[in-house]
């Protein structure tokens, strides 16, 4: 098949390649397209979160919303920044996240980093999301982001708009 017939089969926009990524999430739904509720194989109601990498490359990551499976979605939270503690005090259970309005307000916006896998299951390739604590990424990793940052801002700052000729 040529690019205009793979593109067409495809789901969503390119995929994030694997390794290390600070991810942002840009979706969340609970509904596919065609108007069908998420759910695990149990029945739990799950939620399906888009998220895109530092080149707006997209990852996923689909989390069930059961007591049971709910460790995810709080792994997430916590690696973003959230404050589990202030969560539970707020009464906030894990199937308020069930409401799309609410998982949306929640959710879109917020960044951490993750390993990203791939994996294949027959014709589709899913992306797996390990996130992790900012000590848990290698220096490395952490060194070429702030390299790419600092480029992007000494970028922005050499196109001031005074330089414009129109």
């Amino acid at each position: 098949m040529g690019y205009w017939s793979d593109a067409a089969e495809s789901e969503g926009g390119p995929k994030s390649p694997p390794g290390w990524h600070f991810y942002q999430v840009t979706r969340a739904m609970r509904v596919t397209k065609g108007g069908r509720e998420f759910r695990s194989k149990n029945g739990d109601p799950q939620l399906f979160v888009i998220f895109e990498d530092e080149d707006g490359l997209e990852a996923s990551q689909m989390f069930t919303l059961s007591a049971k499976a709910g460790w995810t979605l709080a792994k997430f939270l916590s690696r973003a920044g959230v404050d589990l503690a202030a969560l539970d005090s707020e009464g906030i259970a894990i199937d308020d996240w069930a409401s799309e309005t609410f998982a949306r307000e929640r959710l879109e916006g917020l960044g951490a980093w993750a390993f990203c896998e791939h994996e294949q299951s027959g014709e589709r390739t899913y992306t797996n999301l390990a996130f992790a604590h900012l000590d848990e990424v290698p220096a490395d990793v952490l060194e070429k982001r702030k390299e790419r940052v600092a480029a992007s801002e000494k970028l922005a700052a050499a196109l001031d708009d005074s330089d414009i000729p129109f």
